[in-house]
């Protein structure tokens, strides 16, 4: 296919190794990898926020209830502190979340204040993952049962180390505990299908009800829905851990980019999805700045 040639080439080029999926109509007709064999898992750091956000409105859409205030933590608007985590090296004791909250990691105590404006908080996320997993069971369990397995996702994860069956794109790494906000490993046609799942919930109920889409992609007074950046013509996120840098950007007409690499080199993913709108003739496909 010619657009794997074009994307190939800038990988090449870039010297970079990358996982990346090109959707179009709400079917996905680009599944690339370079320099790692195919299922490999990436590190997709703050593109597991809209993973969680996902299970908190699956949640909700299955009449669980859900205190309003926690949707406010999924748009950056609780008043948490805490922007992002640092990660720990093989071999360090790994605290659990609840540590995590009381500072008893490597990163400060996390802490709500009175003012809810926006503020980008990856603390917020992993008060919300202590909520949700205090009433309804263990974290990867149930992302297991409300996300992966409907989706018919096969290879993702979630580690406090590796065991040794499971393929990573860097030995590079840090392993990041913080689920909610930054631990999810996945590969780029996972991502791609999660997108297409709730592209299709805007327009008729599915995987999500169309409310609880609508409130993952659209923007109201800041910058981030619930889970997700977004405009009135998309929806993405960014997301950084060491030594991975990915984004992902959906249209709202069943178009999206998603790239996964093992590169600190962001001006990539403007080369890419440039090119794939421009072999794709998505005239109105919106590419925006790499951003959390």
């Amino acid at each position: 296919m010619k657009i794997e040639t074009k994307i190939a080439e800038i990988c090449g080029r870039e010297n970079i190794t990358a996982d990346i999926a090109v959707v179009d109509n709400y079917k996905i007709i680009c599944d690339f990898t370079y320099g790692v064999p195919r299922n490999t898992l990436f590190q997709v750091a703050s593109i597991s926020k809209p993973f969680f956000a996902a299970l908190v409105m699956r949640l909700c859409d299955a009449g669980r209830e859900i205190d309003g205030g926690l949707l406010d933590l999924l748009r950056h608007r609780g008043g948490a502190n805490v922007d992002g985590f640092d990660g720990y090296n093989s071999g360090d004791k790994i605290p659990s979340n609840a540590e995590i909250l009381r500072g008893k990691g490597n990163s400060p105590t996390v802490k709500i204040s009175t003012n809810k404006r926006y503020k980008y908080s990856g603390g917020g996320y992993q008060i919300a993952q202590e909520i949700i997993t205090q009433k309804f069971g263990d974290f990867c369990d149930l992302m297991r049962a409300w996300i992966f397995d409907p989706l018919k996702i096969k290879h993702w994860g979630y580690f406090t180390s590796y065991p040794n069956d499971v393929m990573v794109a860097s030995k590079d790494y840090k392993i990041y505990p913080e689920f909610a906000a930054a631990g999810l490993h996945i590969t780029a046609r996972g991502v791609a299908d999660f997108g297409i799942a709730i592209m299709r919930s805007l327009s008729r109920d599915g995987f999500l009800s169309t409310q609880s889409a609508h409130l993952m992609t659209d923007k109201f007074a800041s910058p981030h829905a619930v889970g997700f950046r977004a405009t009135e013509k998309s929806f993405w996120h960014g997301g950084v851990n060491n030594e991975f840098f990915s984004h992902v950007i959906f249209s709202k007409n069943g178009r999206g980019v998603v790239i996964l690499t093992a590169s600190n080199n962001e001006k990539v993913f403007t080369k890419i999805e440039q090119t794939v709108r421009a072999e794709l003739n998505w005239q109105d496909f919106e590419i925006n700045e790499f951003s959390l």
